[in-house]
């Protein structure tokens, strides 16, 4: 007749699922560090010499279109990060209570004051750009360590240096 036959192997199988669940969130979860901080970098990068010919207005809409979302994409990027982490990671630092205020003011009085609401934020120097420069505010702080901001040998150090040759090859073209 036919019998059926059961190898017992649970516990390997178990442990091997485990340990490869483990082994691909992290590398994952270092993607994502490496996808914020040259997110960072491009943002850094391409700001001060971002414009599109497309519209009438040539730099401040375009910028602070991409300002807004890349701030956006990166906290997306990073909420998503600790949620595989499983774990709130938020450095405080003395500006977050007063970056926080502000924004909140700067919110409640748009909801308030304003009679289109959606076009405040969505103008450029506006609540929107506000929300988006606190926004990566909060990146920066969360996810370079502050030891590294000033060694050009870690990655805080390159985005420094990143901006200083942003803005010098924004100087020379001016020039020109």
């Amino acid at each position: 007749m036919y019998e059926k036959h059961f190898s017992y192997c649970f516990p390997l199988d178990t442990i091997l699922r485990i340990w490869k669940y483990y082994y691909m969130r992290e590398k994952i979860i270092k993607i994502l560090n490496l996808k914020i901080y040259f997110g960072l970098v491009v943002l850094v990068l391409i700001f001060p010499l971002f414009f599109l010919p497309l519209n009438l207005d040539f730099f401040e809409f375009n910028k602070n279109f991409l300002l807004v979302f890349l701030s956006l994409v990166l906290t997306i990027i990073w909420v998503l990060k600790m949620c595989l982490e499983k774990r709130v990671v938020f450095r405080a630092s003395s500006f977050d209570l007063p970056i926080t205020a502000f924004l909140a003011v700067s919110i409640i009085g748009n909801l308030l004051v304003s009679t289109n609401k959606i076009e405040t934020f969505v103008s450029v120097g506006s609540t929107g750009t506000f929300i988006a420069l606190g926004l990566l505010y909060f990146l920066i702080t969360n996810n370079i360590k502050k030891e590294t901001i000033a060694r050009p040998a870690l990655p805080a150090g390159r985005l420094l240096y990143c901006y200083i040759v942003s803005c010098s090859i924004l100087a020379i073209v001016t020039l020109i």
